[in-house]
């Protein structure tokens, strides 16, 4: 049987080579990752929950805590399980985000064909995007959204 010694730093236990750690750090280890698992799940909703609060405005903030945009969204990430469909690739986290965006046109914010699910890199990218594209004047943001199509979304993300 492959011996090795233990990967916890100063120890020189002995331990098979299916464990990185010998019997005495095990558990230690293993208690050390359960909280760390905690610390970033509770992080996380923290942050969610600041954002939410503080810096989204109230009526989005209403509209994304909505029970139909909440079932609508769960069941379109379920759908794509959890495949971008941009990029194509399979993420943890996915995104159900608007192709033309709400603040653009209202009306749109149900429809499933101006829904997309997407993974956290190719939103990051789409939100830029959109950024730049979209200025806040209505006249200008209808005519661009006109432009702004899955296709060519997908086209300039790919680019970066």
């Amino acid at each position: 049987m492959k011996m090795h010694i233990c990967t916890h730093v100063g120890c020189h236990n002995l331990t098979t080579a299916d464990r990185r750690y010998c019997s005495v750090h095990q558990a230690e280890q293993t208690a050390y990752e359960s909280r760390r698992d905690q610390y970033r799940k509770q992080s996380y909703s923290y942050d969610q929950r600041h954002y939410n609060q503080f810096d989204r405005d109230k009526e989005a903030n209403a509209f994304y805590q909505s029970r139909h945009w909440k079932l609508l969204s769960r069941e379109l990430r379920r759908d794509s399980m959890h495949i971008c469909e941009c990029c194509g690739k399979h993420a943890e986290r996915v995104y159900v985000d608007h192709i033309i965006p709400r603040r653009v046109d209202k009306r749109l914010e149900y429809t499933v064909s101006n829904l997309w699910v997407i993974c956290g890199r190719c939103h990051y990218f789409k939100t830029e995007l959109e950024n730049e594209k979209f200025n806040g004047d209505f006249i200008h943001d209808l005519d661009i959204s006109k432009e702004f199509t899955k296709e060519k979304i997908i086209e300039i993300i790919s680019k970066k």
